[in-house]
């Protein structure tokens, strides 16, 4: 998608992205916090 809208992504975000699983979640480590992808909240 980046090279569709010549748009470039700071690394740490990229980054984060990656790491969101097939669930659409990111569970944080050791913090009992859990990310949700926004698609999963409407």
């Amino acid at each position: 998608m980046n090279n569709q809208i010549d748009l470039v992504l700071p690394n740490l975000y990229a980054e984060f992205l990656s790491k969101i699983d097939k669930a659409g979640e990111l569970i944080i480590e050791n913090t009992g916090i859990t990310l949700y992808s926004r698609l999963d909240l409407l």
